[in-house]
């Protein structure tokens, strides 16, 4: 039997007083943040071309599990044959499509994958924009170099499929959607 002391007591009340920290969205000046259900990103896959200056990035994501995967893919320009950044990129039919996504990569070798879902703003509210946005952080040991000599290059070795936290934006407070 283990002896019975004040710490012992103590010690798990002092514990159970310590707060947890709420998960809390990226801060965006003047908006409303409000938790949704994550998106579903499948099939992804980046890299660079052999012998290129060329980039790629292809997957499909899904915001509502109810509708079809929109597929996004975007080709760039790299000088190092690297993963390099890819500015905001219209998936699906860019005449319709309200999905967008942008890759940001880091100097230290990691990046982030931002997907974006603007919606049509109402009369008279050109000022806030409600916006979803999913971003997903990549490590630094998710990119790896293929190849050999003039036949390295870079390449996307991470989960093909993950899901993804999103967060609803609305700069008029919430909105049914």
């Amino acid at each position: 039997m283990l002896p019975l002391t004040l710490t012992t007591f103590l010690l798990p009340l002092l514990a159970s007083a310590v707060p947890t920290p709420p998960i809390t969205p990226p801060y965006k000046a003047g908006y409303v943040a409000t938790a949704i259900p994550p998106y579903n990103v499948t099939g992804f896959a980046a890299g660079a071309l052999i012998l290129s200056n060329r980039v790629y990035y292809h997957f499909n994501v899904t915001y509502d599990p109810s509708l079809p995967a929109i597929e996004c893919e975007a080709l760039g320009t790299t000088l190092s044959e690297d993963l390099a950044s890819i500015p905001q990129t219209t998936c699906g039919d860019p005449n319709t499509s309200t999905v967008s996504f942008k890759w940001t990569r880091h100097p230290d070798g990691s990046a982030d994958l931002l997907v974006r879902r603007d919606f049509p703003q109402e009369d008279g509210d050109k000022d806030a924009p409600t916006t979803e946005e999913a971003a997903h952080s990549v490590a630094k040991n998710e990119t790896v170099i293929v190849g050999e000599g003039q036949f390295a290059r870079a390449v996307y070795s991470g989960p093909e499929d993950f899901m993804v936290r999103a967060w609803r934006y609305d700069g008029k407070g919430e909105r049914n959607i």
